[in-house]
């Protein structure tokens, strides 16, 4: 069994041996995005594995061509990069306005 935690220690992923790897691997341990954003978006660089709109997430700091810094969300039913999978976009300035979320 391979399990992954958080640094508080919450199971956040599990998967026997022989299991499919993919979404459904990640449990429900996991904090929200609100819960989580809060905490992140005034350190410096991160990435994070949360819930988003219902599905599993990764979200991490980044910068746009213009050199602003942004949050980039990936989230959708197959998983954070699986199809269909979404992308959002929010300025860390205000981590809650979506400024984009396309469909990939």
């Amino acid at each position: 069994m391979t399990e992954l935690g958080d640094r508080n220690g919450k199971v956040t992923y599990k998967r026997d041996p022989f299991d499919p790897h993919g979404g459904q691997n990640f449990t429900d341990a996991q904090d929200d995005y609100p819960q989580r954003i809060n905490r992140e978006s005034m350190s410096g660089e991160f990435g994070f594995r949360c819930r988003f709109r219902g599905y599993d997430a990764y979200v991490e700091s980044n910068t746009n061509r213009g050199g602003r810094a942004k949050i980039d969300i990936y989230y959708g039913p197959n998983g954070p990069f699986g199809p269909g999978h979404h992308h959002a976009v929010a300025y860390r300035e205000s981590p809650f306005d979506f400024v984009s979320d396309e469909l990939r």
